[in-house]
């Protein structure tokens, strides 16, 4: 039944500790890389979510679901970081952000691979990777950031189509 959602509590107590940590450092502590990226992690368990309240069920795929809606969020923040960064002429590790992209992307070729996602998953990754090497060549600064925020997320809808597409397929 709908119990099998407890199983996402275990995931959701390592953020919650997470966040309590950043917490207890102040205010800066919860502004921090790793709690924007615990975050886009937290929020891409809606995902998983979904698919066991409407199944009743815990599959690999919920697991799935959260690897490549995790991966995407996590991207993203990063992204979107580099961009702000770059915006307020702040410094930025572009080779970290390109590595990361790059890691994404062999980290869902690689589960593509392995048969835990398809492999017509990695084509929103490749377009991220893409973005990525275009922003690590230099500043990028983002001439409206409200334009901005609505572009990244028509982005990340538009790859989360893309995967409910694939999904379809097979």
């Amino acid at each position: 039944g709908r119990g099998v959602l407890l199983w996402l509590a275990l995931p959701l107590a390592a953020l919650l500790a997470l966040y309590v940590t950043a917490a207890r450092r102040g205010r800066a502590g919860l502004r921090s890389l790793w709690m924007e990226l615990a975050g886009a992690a937290g929020l891409a368990l809606t995902a998983p979510a979904a698919y066991m309240a409407a199944t009743g069920a815990l599959t690999p795929l919920a697991a799935s679901l959260w690897l490549l809606l995790g991966t995407q969020n996590v991207l993203g923040a990063l992204y979107v970081r580099l961009r702000i960064a770059d915006t307020h002429g702040r410094a930025a590790n572009r080779t970290a952000v390109l590595l990361a992209h790059a890691a994404g992307l062999g980290l869902i070729v690689g589960a593509g691979l392995g048969g835990a996602v398809p492999l017509g998953t990695a084509v929103p990754f490749a377009g991220f990777l893409l973005r990525a090497a275009w922003a690590a060549r230099g500043p990028r600064p983002v001439p409206n950031v409200k334009r901005f925020g609505f572009v990244e997320l028509a982005v990340e809808i538009v790859s989360g189509l893309w995967l409910v597409f694939v999904y379809r397929l097979v």
